[in-house]
């Protein structure tokens, strides 16, 4: 980011030294003024930056406990999730003098990045943190929720297409390295898992070398010389442990793009259709919901084999993926057709209960209504 910045800043100087024209001038000073102004944000994060982290997490608590009115809960809340994580964002990156530059995955490859791979997921967290606060912007009006919807949908399509591009350029700079090592047959060859949605998170570290995930393939498949035996391995290697995680993949980063296109055409249809296509409605977004549910499975069986690698990394990663399928009990139309109903039902016997029954409801409904939000469920 900090180098970015720095090019800007003498792609400006130079600019100003050949061209004299006062459109060019005018975007150029207010490059040099961006440039400037980074530099003393930085500087400002550099000098408060406990006191500015202790304000954050202490914000942070705040709205996630803050009491509701119904099952919808504060409209605003999300917005403000998003721009502190904006900021939390921008803080680590005025923190650190470089930025490590890998492309967010189990498994890192032996030399850097042939892309801008830091900058693709940059861009990615910024349009993540965004989007809350451009859905909550929508005037409110009886379009408002296709307008919404339509807004995720576009939202979605360009995270799908910056991963897909930082994937095709990850699993390409593995399958070269493989072939220069003639390693596609022999069975050593490794692939890792996109963590996070592809999010930039310094907390998250680098990953495994390819060396280190190399030494993990070779224990787990070594047969000792002693006994003579042979162990098979379920585990698929060489080009079919290559296919089965690209496959996987593609079907994990498909499946967020897929349901926001589902919503934003059952919005669409709910306006223009009458109250006698409301079953097919309602039928094709259960179909919907059913697919993508598919296809997180199938994701999750196909790359099976790395809960199994050894890597931490990739076991935390294909977990957190897995427990994140509670989250289709909050997605249309389960939420309103099953979970509500039970969700009420528990509610009144938990208010009955003395001192602390308010109290349970409430922390419930807030707990349940977080993870419902499009921040956090379409995380990836």
């Amino acid at each position: 980011m900090n180098e970015l910045v720095n090019s800007l800043a003498s792609t400006v100087l130079i600019s100003n030294e050949r061209n004299a024209r006062p459109q060019e001038g005018i975007t150029n000073k207010r490059l040099l003024l961006f440039s400037r102004w980074w530099q003393f944000y930085r500087q400002f994060i550099r000098r408060y930056r406990i006191p500015l982290e202790l304000a954050d997490e202490a914000i942070e608590r705040l709205l996630y406990w803050i009491p509701h009115h119904g099952t919808k809960g504060p409209q605003w809340r999300e917005a403000l999730f998003g721009i502190l994580s904006l900021h939390r964002l921008s803080m680590h990156c005025s923190e650190e003098p470089v930025l490590e530059t890998s492309y967010g995955t189990s498994i890192q490859t032996l030399e850097d990045p042939e892309i801008p791979a830091t900058f693709i997921r940059i861009s990615l967290s910024v349009i993540h943190c965004l989007m809350p606060t451009l859905l909550e912007i929508i005037p409110l009006d009886s379009h408002r929720t296709r307008r919404q919807t339509a807004l995720r949908k576009r939202l979605e399509q360009l995270k799908f297409g910056l991963r897909l591009y930082l994937l095709v350029s990850y699993w390409k700079q593995c399958w070269k390295t493989a072939n220069q090592r003639q390693q596609l047959h022999s069975g050593d060859s490794v692939i890792g898992l996109l963590r996070g949605g592809g999010l930039f998170d310094l907390d998250q570290g680098a990953g495994l070398s390819m060396e280190e995930a190399q030494g993990l393939n070779r224990r787990q498949s070594y047969v000792g010389r002693r006994t003579g035996l042979t162990v098979v391995n379920s585990r698929p290697k060489g080009k079919s442990h290559l296919l089965h995680t690209i496959l996987g993949e593609l079907l994990h980063i498909l499946r967020p793009l897929y349901w926001a296109s589902s919503e934003a055409n059952y919005s669409q249809q709910k306006q223009e259709l009458t109250s006698n296509g409301s079953s097919k409605r309602i039928l094709a977004l259960f179909k919907s919901w059913f697919l993508t549910l598919v296809m997180d499975l199938s994701s999750l069986q196909l790359l099976v084999d790395h809960r199994y690698s050894g890597n931490k990394w990739a076991i935390e990663e294909w977990n957190r993926r897995k427990n994140r399928l509670m989250i289709y009990l909050l997605r249309a139309p389960i939420w309103s057709r099953l979970t509500i109903p039970v969700l009420k039902r528990c509610s009144t016997i938990w208010r009955k209960l003395p001192l602390l029954g308010q109290l349970i409801d409430v922390c419930l409904w807030d707990w349940v209504l977080y993870w419902k939000l499009p921040y956090v469920a379409e995380e990836g």
